[in-house]
């Protein structure tokens, strides 16, 4: 027992020896926090065992993220202007492999619609990164956004939600992907997007979701999910977050190998794709590929009413 645990218990001694001479009582677990670990325990057992295939898929994803993240890290030179290019992605990138395993922690801990709101913040990093590939100006623009007030305006006039999608519809096209494809990517960005601000937004059903998930194993029967328990949503929830991290490994770096062929070789974004980190992550975007088009339309269970939250 620390000191800050020290000092509690002995406020609850004093508290308890208080309420004795009344006889009075009070419910108050001094355990509680074996309680807390025995529930994310179990939840983690339940994950494992039936979030699959996609717990393995988002595994996959976390690692290609790391590598392209490390990739390139390595490419700097420490030369800020030379370095400028890769600088903004670096960060994006390495936020968006944390916010990855955050979602993925909080899901085996049994916590899906914690783990839907973060999901929001992963897929607007992932598209901003994409953005500011493809245009330097807004990339230097982004960098330079560092105090509050400035960052929100900026964000407001060039990054909004509407804003963002219109620039990635640009770049689908600047790449040449045919107009219906267009259309369903965008209609997919917008469905997701609004499963994520149920969450992010209260509502009396989200919180319900919550405070009482779908079993994963009695998936119409709620249990009590404040302390985390596997809910049969996270199937909806890592789906989504596999699809993310795949969008931005198809087209972000279709736009940033396009941009090192650019500024060509010897330059830091050029020297992304070398070495074995390079050469890692670029095999790796392949595979990930592959094996998220092999199940992107992987049955899930019908009873997902949490899409139709109002």
């Amino acid at each position: 027992m620390n000191k800050i645990q020290k000092e509690i218990s002995q406020l609850w001694d004093e508290a308890f020896a208080e309420l004795s001479e009344k006889s009075d009582e009070i419910a108050w677990d001094r355990n509680f926090l074996k309680l807390l670990n025995k529930s994310e325990k179990e939840a983690k057992k339940e994950a494992v065992k039936n979030l699959e295939p996609w717990i393995s898929i988002l595994n996959e994803g976390i690692q290609w993220l790391a590598q392209l993240h490390v990739a390139l890290s390595l490419a700097r030179t420490g030369d800020f202007e030379k370095d400028k290019a890769i600088l903004v992605p670096f960060a994006l990138v390495g936020s968006a492999c944390a916010h990855s395993v955050a979602i993925r922690r909080l899901i085996l801990s049994g916590l899906d619609a914690s783990a839907k709101m973060l999901l929001r913040t992963l897929i607007e990093t992932l598209n901003v990164c994409i953005a500011v590939i493809d245009d330097i100006e807004l990339a230097n623009n982004f960098m330079a956004a560092q105090d509050f007030e400035i960052a929100k305006k900026f964000w407001n006039q060039e990054l909004s939600s509407k804003k963002l999608d219109g620039i990635l519809a640009k770049i689908e096209k600047k790449i040449n992907l045919e107009e219906e494809v267009v259309r369903d990517l965008k209609a997919w960005r917008k469905e997701t997007l609004s499963l994520c601000s149920q969450y992010v937004h209260p509502s009396y059903v989200a919180s319900l979701f919550a405070a009482e998930p779908p079993s994963v194993l009695s998936p119409y029967h709620h249990t009590p999910g404040i302390f985390g328990k596997t809910s049969i949503t996270s199937l909806r929830t890592l789906p989504e977050v596999c699809k993310a991290i795949w969008y931005f490994s198809r087209i972000g770096i279709d736009v940033l190998m396009k941009f090192a062929k650019k500024q060509g070789e010897g330059a830091p974004v050029w020297q992304v794709f070398q070495g074995d980190n390079g050469r890692a992550f670029i095999v790796g975007r392949e595979i990930y590929s592959k094996i998220m088009l092999r199940y992107w339309d992987h049955e899930t269970p019908d009873i997902f009413e949490e899409d139709k939250l109002s």
